[in-house]
C-alpha cells in the first residue's frame, strides 16, 4: 500500500510541475458554477481573462484543476463561463425558438446557457441556431483534444518513476484512445458544418449522434481503466455529449422542413 501511494504521488508531481496555467483556446461552454460543487479539488488557478471565440464575447473564466483517477490524482483543466443574464438579451422570437430546443433536450438549463451565449442568438432562425450548436460542439471537441495533448505530454516527459508506474500507464493508455475519438468527434462535426454550408441537412442528427458517442467511449475508456464511476474527463466528456445532444434536436427542424 506505502508502495503504491508513493507512486502516485510521484505522478501527481510529475503533472503539477507542468501545469500552472494552461493556455485552451478555443472557449468551453458549460453550465454553470454549480457543475464543480460536488467535484474535489485539489488546485484551482487563478481566474484568468480569455478573449471569446465570439466577436464581441468577453467572458470570465477560473481554470480549476481537477485531480481525479484511481489511487493517483491527475491535473484536468477544463472552463468554467460565467454565464449571467441568459435570457434577457434575447428577443421574443430567437428566445422563443431557443426554448423550443431546448426543452427537447436532456438539460433544459444547460442548453440556454450554451446557445444564449452566442451574440447571434437574439435574432437567430433555425439556421444560424444550428451555426450557433454546431460550433459550440466542434469548439468544445477542440478544446478538449487539446486539454488530452496536455495531459498526454505531462506523462511523456515525467519522470522515470511516473512513466514506469502503473497509474500512469492505464491514463496515458486511456488518454490515447480518448485522442482517437475526440479525432472522429472533430472530424464529424466539421463535416455537419460543411453540411450546413452547402445546406445539406438529412445526416446533421447522426453525425450529432457519433460526436456524443465518441464522447461516452472516451468516458467509458477511462473508468474502465481506472476503476472508479467518473473519470479526469468527466466534465469535458459530459459538456461534449451535452451540445451533442443539442446539436440532434436542432437537427430535427431541418428534417421537418425537408418533408414534402
Amino acid at each position: 500500500m506505502e508502495d503504491k501511494r508513493n507512486s502516485a504521488d510521484i505522478a501527481k508531481q510529475a503533472f503539477l510541475s507542468s501545469a500552472h496555467v494552461i493556455h485552451l483556446n478555443p472557449l468551453v461552454i458549460s453550465s454553470g458554477s454549480r457543475s464543480v460543487a460536488s467535484i474535489t479539488l485539489t488546485q484551482a488557478s487563478t481566474s484568468v481573462q480569455y478573449a471569446s471565440v465570439k466577436e464581441n464575447m468577453q467572458v470570465s473564466i477560473a481554470l480549476l484543476v481537477v485531480l481525479i483517477f484511481s489511487s493517483c490524482s491527475y491535473a484536468v483543466p477544463f472552463s468554467i463561463v460565467d454565464a449571467t443574464n441568459t435570457d434577457t438579451s434575447l428577443t421574443s422570437t430567437g428566445l422563443e425558438l431557443i426554448r423550443d430546443v431546448c426543452k427537447n433536450t436532456s438539460n433544459y438549463q444547460f442548453c440556454m446557457d450554451a446557445l444564449s451565449s452566442d451574440p447571434r442568438a437574439p435574432t437567430a432562425d433555425s439556421y444560424v441556431l444550428a451555426y450557433i450548436s454546431f460550433e459550440l460542439a466542434y469548439l468544445n471537441a477542440t478544446h478538449t483534444n487539446h486539454a488530452i495533448a496536455v495531459l498526454l505530454s505531462n506523462l511523456t516527459s515525467g519522470s522515470d518513476e511516473c512513466r514506469n508506474s502503473t497509474e500512469c500507464a492505464l491514463l496515458r493508455r486511456g488518454l490515447q484512445r480518448c485522442h482517437g475519438y475526440y479525432v472522429e468527434a472533430i472530424r464529424v462535426l466539421g463535416e455537419a458544418l460543411g453540411d450546413l454550408d452547402s445546406e445539406t441537412y438529412f445526416e446533421l442528427g447522426d453525425l450529432a449522434a457519433n460526436a456524443g458517442g465518441a464522447a461516452r467511449a472516451c468516458e467509458a475508456t477511462l473508468t474502465r481503466l481506472g476503476g472508479h464511476n467518473r473519470s479526469p474527463l468527466y466534465l469535458m466528456n459530459q459538456r461534449l455529449r451535452g451540445l451533442s445532444n443539442i446539436c440532434r434536436v436542432v437537427s430535427k427542424l431541418f428534417s421537418r422542413k425537408m418533408k414534402p
